[in-house]
């Protein structure tokens, strides 16, 4: 199962963590967009892998072996997003890293298991979410941040879960 792992995370250096990185030098915005393309595409053209991926990771709670490989490619994962961050100004990026990583993988975890499917649907949803995360995390541009009354902006109707 270590194969596996190592063509995720093969998968992800080649696609997800070029979109992410490429957007920096535009800006908390266009991070936020390039986090909600990933979101969007691992809940849907990418759910085959993202499935597995999980499948994977309760796997490794039962064999130490596959979660240090788990472990090993997150690793690899949040070091390039720490570097990512700490770019765009984070105070603490690796801790930055950490926290957008956890948000992300559990508002993907909550399209799987509930939706929304359809990838316009996914994404609006998505990027206000993704937006309040990196705009509050400590160190951002100060004109990222989002007033106090404005950080609930969408009505119990319009969320999922």
């Amino acid at each position: 199962m270590a194969g596996c792992v190592q063509r995720l995370l093969e998968h992800d250096l080649a696609l997800d963590v070029p979109a992410a990185e490429a957007a920096v030098p535009d800006g908390v915005d266009a991070l936020v967009d390039a986090l909600a393309g990933i979101g969007v595409r691992m809940a849907t053209a990418e759910r085959h892998r993202t499935l597995a991926r999980y499948e994977l990771s309760l796997a490794g709670v039962r064999e130490p072996e596959l979660q240090a490989e788990l472990v090993r490619g997150g690793d690899v994962i949040r070091r390039r997003g720490t570097a990512l961050l700490a770019r765009l100004g984070a105070s603490d990026p690796a801790a930055a890293a950490a926290e957008v990583a956890a948000v992300l993988d559990g508002l993907v975890y909550t399209a799987l298991t509930r939706g929304p499917e359809d990838p316009a649907t996914l994404a609006a949803w998505l990027r206000p979410v993704l937006r309040r995360v990196v705009a509050a995390l400590p160190g951002m541009p100060s004109q990222h941040r989002i007033p106090c009354a404005a950080r609930h902006d969408a009505a119990p109707d319009d969320q999922v879960g």
